[in-house]
């Protein structure tokens, strides 16, 4: 557990953040593999290839059902974790996450539920209001007890459906790059949570090799942030509106959605 003074909170800011919600870090990261379900870590992780062994293995698993659905069969699941990612034109990327991160949450013996939401239209991308709409419909979908939002190249937040709601998701404002982790941030804090970290050695990442394909930066990011603490209760699961498509892949649940800002009204205070 990471209590935070109010002295080094706007360095923390700064950082990108890593992980939320003591509750899902220390029973479902640590627990997991720190031995309590009896798995490992596996230390051969390849990130730059695709394994089409692996891939085929998952895909004839008849454990593993439509929508990229997965219930232990030798045990009685402590969490019911939707796993959300958002996504756009990464085609090439989202087998070699898939074959690493179902065979790992499979060792957990967590239910999993794995949604990928696909952003399409001309819009700057919103890895907020994806995040948003992913858990919206993870709940139509069926019952969880957290959501782990999921970055595509790295870094993972983990909370709970009541603490998420709690915050008011995140904030649908910041369109294209930056800004809307560190305000996730300010709403855990506001919201009067603490922020745990896996140690080191449990909670190492590694991003798969990409190129950044010119998503530009959200100039606005820093006049929103500053006034975070008034617009949480605004922005958020409160004003989404959104039309999705789904459809059940062999491997994933694909929620797709046209964004734009009309679809998250807020007044001009704000």
């Amino acid at each position: 557990m990471l209590e935070i003074s109010e002295k080094a909170r706007g360095l923390q800011i700064k950082e990108n953040m890593r992980s939320i919600g003591a509750q899902v870090l220390e029973q479902v990261v640590r627990g997991a593999y720190g031995g309590t379900n009896g798995t490992e870590y596996p230390g051969d992780v390849i990130f730059n290839e695709s394994s089409m062994q692996t891939t085929t293995n998952l895909l004839q698993d008849p454990t593993l059902l439509a929508g990229g659905k997965w219930t232990p069969t030798d045990c009685i699941p402590r969490w019911k974790v939707a796993i959300l990612v958002p996504f756009r034109n990464r085609h090439e990327h989202l087998p070699i996450l898939l074959r690493h991160l179902i065979p790992m949450l499979q060792r957990q013996r967590l239910q999993f539920g794995i949604y990928v939401i696909e952003q399409t239209g001309e819009q700057a991308f919103n890895r907020a209001m994806l995040f948003n709409v992913g858990y919206s419909e993870a709940l139509m979908d069926q019952h969880w007890d957290c959501m782990v939002f999921h970055d595509f190249f790295g870094g993972v937040s983990g909370l709970t459906v009541r603490q998420f709601r709690k915050i008011n998701g995140f904030p649908n404002g910041f369109w294209g790059w930056g800004g809307e982790d560190d305000d996730l941030w300010n709403r855990v804090k506001f919201a009067g949570y603490n922020v745990s970290r896996p140690p080191g050695d449990l909670g190492r990442y590694m991003s798969i090799p990409h190129h950044h394909r010119g998503e530009a930066q959200f100039l606005g990011r820093y006049a929103l942030l500053r006034r975070s603490k008034v617009r949480q209760a605004v922005d958020g699961l409160s004003n989404l509106h959104y039309r999705p498509v789904l459809s059940r892949r062999a491997l994933y649940t694909n929620i797709t959605a046209s964004l734009s800002p009309d679809l998250a009204p807020m007044g001009p205070q704000y």
